[in-house]
């Protein structure tokens, strides 16, 4: 009784526990490890647009920080991101800005600044924007599809900076197709043609597991052990 209790106190610890940093938690999605720094570049406009990509999930919980990558096409001052995760409806389309649209919009952000290391943001390499959300109270569903949307602009007006493709996506996964907010509002496909090296634009979510899902996992691991140790051959 007493190795089950130190069993179960163990997978408890394993799965609950939450280092520190803000990212700390549960990888929900990651496509931000590898990069070309290949700019997200409209098609239709020629220059960097507001950017919308599919993160589908690999676990749920609540939503403790967000990451997602930018690059300038030149030197310059400080840019705004605004940000924006929505949850998709189920019909797959990214609507989240269509009048009476269902997809729920879990959070909007503005950040304000960012900036290089000398007073200005490098061309040619990506730069990735980390964000605590702690305290925004997200609730993430496993396996659900987010929308992440990220537009920039330097004094109010468009820039030359953009997101960045990254691939192979870590964890989670994406459709093969990135999407563009028009001017004149609607949006379109752009596919990535199922390239493994730019699958998809860089973003991270990063989870804390609800407790119940916890305790589940922590339950069947336990059941795990206890098997193997009735059976040592299995």
């Amino acid at each position: 009784m007493k190795q089950t209790a130190t069993i179960l106190v163990t997978a408890l610890a394993a799965i609950i526990a939450v280092p520190t940093g803000t990212h700390a938690g549960m990888v929900g999605y990651n496509n931000l490890d590898n990069t070309d720094n290949l700019p997200f570049i409209s098609q239709s406009a020629g220059r960097p647009a507001p950017s919308i990509d599919d993160l589908q999930v690999a676990n749920g919980g609540t939503l403790n920080g967000v990451s997602f990558s930018l690059i300038a096409g030149s030197l310059g001052g400080p840019v705004d991101a605004d940000i924006l995760l929505a949850l998709d409806d189920g019909d797959g389309v990214p609507n989240f800005l269509a009048p009476g649209s269902t997809d729920s919009i879990l959070l909007q952000r503005t950040i304000t600044g960012i900036n290089g290391p000398f007073g200005f943001l490098p061309t040619g390499d990506a730069t990735i924007v980390d964000v605590d959300v702690s305290g925004d109270n997200v609730s993430i569903p496993n396996g659900s599809t987010i929308w992440a949307f990220a537009n920039f602009t330097r004094g109010g007006f468009p820039t030359d900076v953009s997101q960045v493709f990254f691939g192979p996506i870590a964890a989670g996964t994406s459709d093969d197709n990135v999407y563009q907010l028009e001017s004149d509002g609607s949006i379109s496909a752009i596919a990535t043609g199922n390239n493994p090296t730019d699958a998809g634009l860089g973003w991270s979510l990063t989870l804390v597991p609800e407790p119940t899902s916890a305790l589940l996992l922590a339950a069947a691991s336990i059941g795990l052990i206890s098997r193997r140790k009735r059976n040592p051959m299995a």
